[in-house]
């Protein structure tokens, strides 16, 4: 088309935008749209696409947030996002239709004789193509960008289609992987995927490696002629690698506008099947970017379009001299972590500030570098002012061309939201220049974990596509090692130290293949045998060696096996299984008196260790210990020891690792692993609830990689069981009208009490006063918690009813005590959180697989272990910690069934035990006893006992809501009651049976259970089914067991008895690098929103004990990890807890300053 019809189009465009806004408001904001409008405007649609004119009613149809069309004979509506449309992917392209028509009419009658195809669409964008096909019996998976599938998604789960959608960056592997591991492809679909040049070569690639082996498989492209050198690149490659046909819509009734708007179709089809590790990336990105790590989707483009103004021809002509920190290679991190902020900026500003993609940011990069009066000269600068570099070209990315921010945007608003923002990425910038040698080493850590993989996975016979990739692989590694010792000649070329110096300050390079498996998994990068041999510690346990005043680092290293030697040339590798690694140049092996020369030489020798990987690559064995040799002189990664792999101790070893620790968990378990019944079957010790003011759990679990969906229950319904029958049923509160605390709750419970009068119910209003008054100050709180949650309940005027019949039962089941053997502040806190701080904080869910450990707690240590190096020594208990001074200097522990072992040499310790964990480390520590008198308090309370136990019956038991609790049962004996429906609440019922299923599983948990724990697994199992059960639930009186277990843990969980408040342990201790961590410990002035025993809580505690550390300096040089708070407090809760505290200052001289304690 002529570029003045493709303006005249554009002006039509604009003009049909303009007319969407009159009704947009209406569409989007007004009533649910009924069947009749949807099936109305899929007709408009139809009779526009009819006439075979692309005028302005077609562009008008085509802009309105929603888009209606017609497949197979029903009417087909997706929603448009445009929030997102400056990625292209939140808008319905008119291809899109035109496509579908002709794929429907021509292409899928042949495809469906078989088999239901199997189609993938590219840039699926809202989905209408991909979710017509899926109408049309095809098996469709929907591809776009990580911005786009929130809105792809939901229009899915509206079409009712059985479509999937999933993530694809075209040119990345292992996105692609991730596509054909559903199976083969028959077809790939894509309208208007061609639009810029830098993204024909991607697609081109995706396209092959998507089509792989199949010999009839192909490729539909629909595309209108956006930019003319996209597409000329198009036609140009793609003959390369495919048999391109172009096809016509003309004499096709209602795809006249195609031929109007002179769309372009085509067919691309094979050459010859090539598999994906077969493929190229351009280097722009394949050598530039992929080095980078993983980006947000958003963030791509942006570095893509900045990587251009780097290798303009302009800036490498013979009149400019380039220095090498201006080459894109040395520039491209900068450039990463700037498009990071930026796209933190812009979903900040989401629906706030109108801006272009990526606004002036070009213009000022091309303006800084050329030196001219317009470009800020930070940008000019990016390796002498790295931070401000990346501050002045994320604000860029917000200017309009004149200079100026876009509309409602300022500098000093932008200059704060990156300081909220991008702390860490403006903090990494400067350390990217700072400490470079840390960047290698990362790469080098990462660099081992994929040699090991690739090693562990050795090509089968015949297959030369995988022979073919490790032989690219060796050379690879070989121009790496090349490249650093090169580097290392240039930079080491005046140092003069005799090499033989170097010999004793390098460690000891093992590659030893063993033929034994490990017995387990160590971790931290080398994965160390428990066979090891003595003098280096069993399991890997690291020692010192301090003979002739000189520390020997030995961690875990295998030195009978493999040495460095020293040889004419610098010091040699050798391997035990005969591989060797070519000397190290002599400049390797030498150290400059000045720092400067350290770190130099500290940086080069992680790349020069990628010869070991070459030499065990060739050799075709695993390494088991594979490390590199680096200067034992460089800055060594502070050594932190982590007691307890709870929640508390998982939250501390996160924040550690990624500041950047060496990091052993202790735990006398297995962390990680689930427990099983002697016939086999899943068992978990106490059912969790996930409440909805978890946010910090949340978030991380979002961080590695865990979607929320898969994991988690919808927010159920809870049902109260009494003798009686049923007495209540807590309701989803997140679904009743939203009205302030607690009028919100109480309207929405209403109609749910069975039972409770209503007069019973309102004297719980007595508790309100209280619960503003017991946070006034640290004086006041610790007057409450003297007091017991009973006299606290009778002296506001609660009746005994409500007592007996809800909040009892509540409280055996929520803190694990009777109110008369609870704090009654701890008891105020635990009801605020749960039930009354908003109206929907009661409202819980529950795992939808598995248990905490392996499918929350599994995945999480997985992710620190092979990201971070993290080392676990499960079934170890520590009994002592040592002391050097003021600090704690060492551990000794003891494995299960083995001798005793120290770790000496700690920077930190952190204790994320309960009280009897924490009275058996006092035991083996008396220094520490006497130092820290608050812990040895905090182990002199007590716990409480806990039971429980799991059936397997012979049918399904049909129940009103899953979560269930037990309330005044004779039978319980003191004791609070719970029962859940797994089989309601998790829909894999093979898993939950171990094999093939038969009916319900239920798991009871029993709290306060001493009375309860002699009793034997017979009559326990009596209990309950004979009992208990059919007393709340009539049917379970027919079911017969089919299999049960029982397991009893004698004060498991934390007591929070009266006055325990100043006995428990607070984060800090007198000793600067210990600290505590567990859902029991204060927090000070880092106190945190949740409360009591509460999986949200301990985290947060772990968190808060590494950042303690971080402030005090024991780990050097380091960050804080977020902590998300709760949410705040609503408006009547802080005006009642301000006038309560003035009138308490009023008062309080005259001895009245509470009516309840004193």
């Amino acid at each position: 088309m002529p570029r003045q019809g493709m303006r005249k189009k554009q002006r039509e465009r604009a003009q049909a935008a303009k007319k969407v806004k009159k009704t947009e408001l209406k569409e989007t904001q007004g009533a649910p749209q009924s069947p009749k409008a949807v099936e109305s405007r899929a007709a408009d649609m139809e009779a526009v696409l009819a006439k075979g004119e692309a005028n302005e009613k077609l562009f008008e149809l085509a802009n309105r947030p929603k888009v209606a069309i017609n497949v197979a004979g029903s009417s087909l509506e997706v929603v448009q996002d445009r929030s997102t449309q400056e990625h292209s992917g939140g808008v319905v392209w008119e291809t899109a239709l035109f496509l579908l028509r002709y794929l429907e009419r021509r292409v899928l009658p042949g495809l469906r004789a078989a088999s239901k195809p199997r189609v993938v669409e590219l840039g699926s964008g809202c989905g209408l193509l991909g979710l017509g096909l899926a109408r049309l019996g095809c098996q469709v998976t929907l591809t776009d960008q990580l911005c786009a599938l929130p809105n792809l998604q939901s229009n899915v789960e509206a079409a009712g289609t059985t479509a999937k959608v999933q993530a694809l960056s075209w040119g990345d592997p292992s996105d692609v992987a991730a596509v054909c591991s559903q199976g083969p492809v028959d077809l790939v679909v894509g309208s208007d995927v061609v639009f810029a040049m830098r993204f024909v070569e991607p697609l081109l690639q995706t396209i092959e490696a998507l089509l792989q082996g199949q010999t009839s498989g192909c490729c539909w492209l629909c595309l209108q002629r956006r930019d003319p050198d996209a597409h000329a690149l198009l036609l140009q490659k793609a003959p390369e690698t495919f048999t391109v046909e172009e096809f016509s819509f003309e004499g096709l009734a209602g795809l006249e506008t195609a031929c109007a708007l002179e769309c372009l179709l085509l067919k691309l089809t094979p050459k010859e099947a090539k598999g994906f590790s077969q493929l190229s990336l351009p280097v722009s990105k394949a050598e530039s970017f992929n080095a980078l790590g993983p980006m947000p989707p958003a963030a791509w483009e942006l570095v893509s379009l900045w990587s251009e103004v780097w290798d303009a021809p302009r800036f490498r002509g013979r009149e400019r001299v380039q220095h090498a920190a201006l080459s894109r290679e040395a520039i491209s991190p900068l450039l990463k972590l700037a498009a990071s902020c930026v796209v933190a900026l812009q979903q900040q500003l989401k629906g706030t500030v109108q801006h272009g993609a990526y606004g002036a940011s070009r213009e000022l990069l091309v303006a800084a570098i050329d030196g001219g009066e317009n470009g800020p000269r930070a940008l000019a600068d990016p390796h002498g002012r790295p931070a401000d570099f990346v501050r002045a070209l994320s604000k860029a990315a917000f200017m309009t061309g004149d200079g100026e921010y876009s509309e409602g945007l300022s500098e000093s608003q932008l200059d704060q939201l990156l300081d909220q923002l991008c702390a860490s990425q403006l903090e990494q910038a400067a350390s990217l220049v700072r400490d470079p040698s840390a960047r290698l080493r990362v790469a080098m850590e990462k660099l081992q974990a994929a040699v090991e993989e690739v090693l562990a996975s050795p090509p089968e016979e015949g297959d030369l596509a995988a022979v073919a990739q490790r032989l690219m692989l060796v050379q690879r590694l070989e121009r790496a090692a090349e490249d650093a010792s090169a580097m290392l000649v240039k930079d080491n070329s005046s140092t003069e130290v005799e090499s033989s110096q170097a010999v004793d300050t390098v460690d000891t390079v093992d590659t030893t293949e063993s033929t034994m498996e490990p017995m387990e998994e160590s971790g931290d990068g080398h994965n160390g045998h428990a066979e090891d041999a003595e003098d280096l510690g069993k399991g890997g346990v690291h020692q010192r060696d301090m003979r002739k005043g000189h520390r020997k680092l030995m961690e875990g290293v295998q030195v009978d096996t493999a040495f460095v030697a020293p040889s004419p040339a610098g010091p040699a590798v050798t391997v035990a299984h005969g591989a060797s690694v070519p000397p190290v140049p002599a400049q390797s092996a030498r150290r400059s008196a000045s720092s400067q020369g350290t770190a130099r030489g500290a940086a080069v020798m992680p790349l020069y260790a990628a010869g070991i990987a070459v030499a065990s690559l060739r050799k075709g064995k695993r390494s088991r210990t594979l490390r590199c040799a680096v200067a034992s002189d460089a800055p060594r990664r502070p050594r932190v020891a982590v007691v307890g792999a709870g929640w508390g101790g998982l939250g501390a070893a996160k924040a550690l690792c990624e500041n950047g620790c060496e990091v052993t968990l202790f735990d006398g378990g297995q962390p990680g692993d689930s427990m099983s019944t002697p016939s086999g079957k899943p068992f978990e010790a106490g059912t969790r609830g996930f409440w909805r003011d978890y946010p910090n759990m949340t978030s991380i679990l979002k961080e590695i990689g865990l979607e929320e969906s898969e994991l988690f229950t919808d927010f159920t319904e809870s049902a109260f069981y009494s003798p009686e029958g049923l007495e209540a049923t807590a309701p989803v509160f997140d679904k009743a009208p939203e009205l302030p605390s607690p009028l919100g709750q109480v309207l929405a419970s209403f109609s749910r009490f069975k039972r409770l009068p209503l007069a019973d119910r309102l004297s719980i209003t007595g508790l309100l006063l209280a619960m503003i008054d017991f946070t006034r100050d640290e004086e006041t709180f610790k007057a409450y918690d003297r007091m017991t949650a009973h006299e606290l309940f009778i002296r506001c005027g609660l009746s005994r009813r409500l007592v007996d019949d809800f909040l009892k039962p509540t409280l055996l089941v929520g803190l694990f005590k009777p109110p008369e053997e609870l704090s009654a502040a701890v008891t105020m806190e635990l009801l605020y959180f749960y039930a009354l701080a908003h109206q929907s904080s009661f409202d819980v869910r529950w795992l939808k697989k598995g248990t905490v450990s392996e499918t929350l707690m599994s995945p999480m240590l997985d992710h620190l272990v092979t990201q971070h190096g993290l080392t676990l020594r499960g079934n170890t208990f520590v009994e002592g910690l040592d002391l050097d001074g003021d600090r704690v200097s060492g551990l000794r522990c003891r494995s299960r069934g083995g001798g005793s072992e120290v770790m000496e040499d700690l920077d930190a310790v952190v204790l994320a035990l309960g009280a009897g964990g924490l009275r058996a480390v006092l035991r083996g520590s008396p220094q520490l006893a006497k130092l820290c008198p608050n812990l040895s308090a905090a182990g002199s309370l007590g716990g409480v006992d806990v039971m429980s136990a799991r059936i397997w019956f012979d049918r399904t038991v049909p129940t009103e809501t899953p979560a269930n609790v037990f309330s005044r049962f004779r039978g319980l004996r003191g004791a609070g009651g719970t029962f859940f429906m797994l089989d309601q609440l998790q829909p894999d019922a093979e898993a939950l049976w171990a094999g093939a299923p038969a009916g319900s599983v239920v798991a009871c948990d029993f709290y306060n259970a001493g009375a309860l724990l002699p009793l034997n697994d017979e009559e326990i199992l009596r209990l309950l089914t004979e009992e208990l059960l059919p007393a709340a639930v009539p049917a379970f009186g027919n079911a017969k067991v089919v299999d049960s277990h029982v397991m009893r843990f004698p004060a498991a969980v934390s007591w929070f008895s009266p006055g325990s408040y100043e006995k428990r342990p607070t984060l800090e201790t007198p000793l600067k690098n210990l600290v505590c961590a567990g859902d029991w410990v204060r927090m000070g002035d880092r106190e945190h929103g949740a409360k009591g025993l509460c999986q949200e809580r301990a985290l947060v505690s772990g968190l808060e004990a590494a950042n303690l550390l971080a402030r005090r300096g024991v780990l050097g040089a380091s960050k804080e990890h977020d902590v998300i708070p709760v949410r705040d407090d609503e408006l009547q809760v802080q005006l009642g807890r301000a006038a309560n505290k003035t009138v308490a200052q009023v008062l309080g001289p005259l001895g009245l300053s509470s009516p309840w304690v004193r």
